[in-house]
């Protein structure tokens, strides 16, 4: 794209837009790479798969009394690199009559090239729908809030180069993580609470390295997969392994490990909170 489309589509958006409401919608076609850098304070937020799957679009509903939003989409090369954030406004009236002060966001994205993401929200409320997005990289912070994150039913023939995710106060839920092969997984929990749900199509070895202070993970694994748990815990950590034994020090194995299957391997780091797992059908 070349400037002068690029400022015209921009002007279009800003000229077509409500004051509380920034919109966008760009083609793909020519992309090799899209990065996705969100920096969302508070609300609602929604990832999905565009129904086009060389199209990338979206919108942002904000309160213009308390946010002053960004939303830009900008083509560097064959590299698409989208930005959204939500300033607060320190000088908002907070005796206004106007009580509708969150942020709605949605991203649809194509299914057609590889995505980094850069996730980051402070309190909020995120749905995250990866199915059939190509995930080149994926980082997630959330302070307060919840989130669900699904990796969709199908198996990501190309590999990613890491998950990491830091949940501090809030809820968070990864599900089919057995989908998702990346070089590198890292999860770490502050006081809030993780699901790992390992549903998908499991068929290599993964390395996960956890790390949890006071808050809580819950891990479920498909029966049939191996288990390998390193542990690294203090005397008020509260460990519940259902189905593992320990073969030695600080390392637990799943009672019917079958050396022919896939292993899920978990160096764990554990202060005063808890970890358990449950093997699922």
């Amino acid at each position: 794209m070349n400037i002068n489309k690029f400022h015209y589509l921009f002007l279009l958006t800003i000229l077509f837009s409500n004051p509380n409401h920034l919109t966008f919608h760009e083609s793909t076609l020519s992309l090799k790479k899209i990065k996705v850098n969100i920096d969302f304070s508070s609300g609602a937020f929604i990832i999905n798969p565009s129904q086009n799957s060389n199209e990338i679009n979206g919108f942002i509903e904000f309160n213009p009394e308390l946010f002053q939003p960004k939303l830009n989409f900008e083509i560097v090369g064959h590299i698409g690199i989208l930005d959204l954030s939500t300033n607060f406004k320190f000088e908002y009236n907070f005796d206004s009559n106007n009580n509708e002060i969150e942020n709605q966001a949605e991203i649809l994205l194509p299914t057609n090239i590889p995505i980094k993401f850069n996730l980051d929200y402070s309190l909020a409320d995120v749905n995250i729908n990866l199915k059939e997005i190509n995930i080149a990289s994926f980082n997630f912070d959330l302070g307060l809030g919840s989130a669900i994150i699904d990796m969709g039913n199908k198996y990501q023939k190309d590999e990613c180069m890491y998950l990491i995710a830091d949940i501090g106060l809030g809820t968070a839920e990864f599900k089919q993580l057995g989908n998702l092969y990346c070089n590198e997984f890292e999860i770490d929990c502050g006081l809030g609470s993780i699901l790992l749900n390992f549903s998908g199509g499991i068929n290599k070895n993964i390395d996960y390295d956890i790390s949890v202070g006071m808050g809580e993970i819950k891990i479920e694994i498909p029966q049939g997969v191996n288990v390998l748990f390193e542990l690294d815990k203090s005397i008020f950590s509260d460990i519940d392994f259902e189905g593992m034994d320990l073969i030695e020090e600080n390392l637990y194995r799943n009672e019917n490990y079958n050396e022919i299957q896939p292993t899920i391997n978990f160096n764990c780091s554990v202060g005063l909170g808890s970890v358990s797992l449950e093997w699922i059908k």
